[in-house]
């Protein structure tokens, strides 16, 4: 779970094969290789930020898929269009799991 190190990486950039902003819909029309190569890089960063979840990037719906790797409910997954609204919902759903600390 993030601890006040990982939230200072959360304002940190992504890696340079692709960014939060290049990751949202409005950039449907870019080639899949380069897609698939920048959310692939992005779905790495989230993973050293957020260490206890596998993030992956989906090629075909352009999407973060999230999966957590501690105890939540059966079939508990998340997914978001960009990485910044997928780390905002995995910081908000460990912090439910803690009791809101």
């Amino acid at each position: 779970m993030p601890d006040r190190a990982s939230a200072s990486a959360l304002r940190a950039s992504p890696p340079e094969a692709g960014s939060q902003t290049a990751m949202s819909h409005e950039h449907a029309a870019a080639p899949a290789g380069q897609m698939a190569t920048a959310g692939q890089a992005v779905a790495t960063w989230l993973m050293k930020v957020f260490p206890a979840w596998l993030v992956l990037w989906g090629s075909y719906s352009r999407e973060f898929w999230a999966f957590p790797c501690f105890d939540v409910p059966p079939g508990t997954l998340l997914h978001a269009g960009n990485a910044n609204d997928l780390a905002g919902m995995m910081h908000r759903l460990q912090r439910s799991i803690r009791g809101g600390r």
